[in-house]
């Protein structure tokens, strides 16, 4: 087993048991609020900076009612039973004797290639041009690890880098400087699952997704606006306690009643599927809700579903088949109940998943990691949907008889931020640390200027970030690039000036504040910094430990 694909099969079981502990533990930890995922206020103390974000605030002040559906296929997806290759059907048939999908059994996309007939749903929205398909999408140095690799997606880093910030949340914390002290009216973020998932973590301001567990949890927050049902309490001292504990957490979700009013204003005109197609539906059910809330015009613009169970090492062509109809039929409906309210295009919905599976089946008749795969994208503003990307070669193949990637993951993102979210060039650079090419004739370009840009404080400020020495002593440090008037503040988490770290005239250069929280008699706890430069403002998450 080469060192390189940390635990990618099941021959070495114990690697690949401590890859999926060590995917499982980002998951718990997020759970519990330890890894910063918690979607609620205390009061009206910002525990996360969920409630006031960035990308909604930026959204809110343009013309664009552009939303994006984030669709995650958690464990690895196999590209090669998702898109068929026609183009070399003998060496896919002599790579898979088992797993292969009978020529017979599929339905041509093109002449090249095809989906399987039970994915038929989609080919509606293929011949709308409401579909496209992203050939060989991956990265270099793929990394075989489900942790590592769903980090280098969320990120948008390279294989080597140690990023724990998304490359969502790093727009979304450039777009609202002072979201730690305003917060916009509806939530920036929905998303159904996924704790696991860092794509809308940042920096110095924690996660930005308003985030339940479930579309079950969903639903019960639209029809009655708390997360904790106070019904059919206990009549005795527990129960008593019980509500009052139901009561005060149910205050703290800020977002719940605007997203009830939402989910009531509207329905879904499809049904959905459940267990009708011979298939469990998980995605079905999260699909209805997201379609509410759109038609609600509740004006979130951001929402991530997930589906699980791509891991398919074992017995993969019943769990793959039930997976692929899941997102064939809910898809599908989908688009159907946003038709009726004028909404196609209107939503994009773009695919995505930590890497693919391998080419040949192994000896469990299932696909172990892999590197490149097909990304698909649905939606009504398509250029006229199709096929962008190199076909992928089952002959020349790269490093351990697998695909070589052909279109760089980090060039979707930044031709959506561009093309789809209307966000300055520069910026969309900025956000994703490096310039990557956009994909021509993927998306439909915003009609109007770029609407979104970089936060002017940014052209004062750099390199911005908070260092702690071994006494507790607190350093704010700076690059300033222009000589300007700067006023540094400290703040308490419900926006008030506790003190004034400095203020006056400053030198372009390195600059750095430094605060004792003793001092002040601060306790433990999140603090705010605020940078005003020449009537710009930056601000900041801060740790005051005792």
């Amino acid at each position: 087993m080469c060192q390189h694909r940390k635990g990618h099969d099941l021959s070495n079981k114990e690697a690949h048991q401590k890859d999926h502990k060590k995917w499982s533990r980002r998951s718990f930890l997020s759970t519990f609020g330890l890894a910063g995922t918690a979607s609620m206020l205390l009061g009206k103390l910002p525990v996360t900076a969920m409630a006031s974000n960035p990308l909604s605030y930026a959204l809110e002040q343009s013309d664009s009612d552009r939303v994006l559906v984030l669709l995650r296929l958690a464990g690895g997806n196999d590209g090669l039973n998702t898109i068929i290759p026609l183009y070399n059907y003998d060496s896919y048939q002599q790579f898979r004797p088992n797993l292969a999908i009978p020529e017979s059994e599929t339905i041509k996309l093109s002449d090249e290639l095809g989906i399987p007939n039970y994915m038929n749903p989609l080919m509606r929205l293929w011949g709308d041009g409401q579909m496209k398909v992203v050939n060989g999408v991956g990265y270099p140095n793929q990394d075989y690890s489900h942790f590592n690799s769903s980090q280098i997606w969320a990120s948008a880093s390279d294989a080597d880098a140690d990023d724990t910030s998304g490359w969502m949340g790093r727009f979304l914390e450039n777009e609202f400087p002072q979201f730690l002290i305003e917060s916009p009216d509806v939530p920036p973020v929905v998303q159904i699952g996924g704790y696991s998932n860092q794509i809308f973590n940042s920096f110095t301001q924690g996660n930005f997704s308003f985030l339940v567990s479930s579309a079950e949890e969903l639903e019960d927050i639209g029809d009655s606006g708390e997360k904790y049902s106070m019904n059919n309490l206990p009549d005795c001292l527990y129960g008593d306690k019980l509500g009052f504990l139901r009561s005060v957490t149910n205050s703290t979700y800020v977002y719940t009643q605007i997203i009830a009013e939402a989910y009531q204003r509207s329905s879904n005109e499809i049904d959905y599927p459940s267990n009708q197609y011979d298939f469990y539906s998980r995605l079905g059910r999260q699909l209805a809700v997201v379609a509410r809330l759109i038609k609600g015009n509740l004006g979130t613009r951001i929402y991530m579903v997930e589906l699980g169970g791509f891991d398919t090492h074992e017995q993969q062509g019943w769990q793959h088949r039930e997976l692929m109809m899941d997102i064939a039929y809910s898809v599908d409906a989908f688009y159907k109940d946003l038709d009726q309210a004028g909404l196609r295009e209107k939503v994009l919905t773009m695919t995505f998943s930590e890497f693919g599976r391998t080419i040949q089946e192994n000896a469990s008749r299932g696909t172990d990691h892999g590197a490149a795969a097909p990304l698909l994208f649905f939606g009504g503003e398509l250029e006229g949907g199709g096929l962008v990307g190199d076909l992928p070669s089952l002959d020349n193949l790269g490093e351990f008889d697998d695909f070589e990637y052909t279109t760089d993951f980090r060039s979707i993102y930044a031709t959506v931020l561009q093309d789809w979210l209307c966000v300055d060039r520069t910026l969309v650079d900025q956000v994703l640390g490096q310039s990557f090419s956009r994909i021509n004739g993927m998306l439909t370009p915003c009609n109007s200027t770029p609407n979104v840009g970089i936060n002017p404080a940014q052209q004062y400020l750099s390199h911005t970030q908070v260092r702690y020495n071994q006494s507790g002593i607190i350093l704010l440090q700076f690059n300033l690039l222009k000589t300007a008037y700067v006023e540094v503040d400290l703040l308490n988490i419900l926006g008030q000036r506790i003190v004034t770290l400095g203020k006056g005239h400053q030198q372009a250069g390195q600059v750095e504040f430094t605060f004792n929280p003793h001092q002040q008699r601060l306790p433990l706890g999140q603090y705010i910094y605020r940078i005003k430069v020449d009537g710009h403002v930056l601000s900041g998450k801060i740790m005051a430990f005792q």
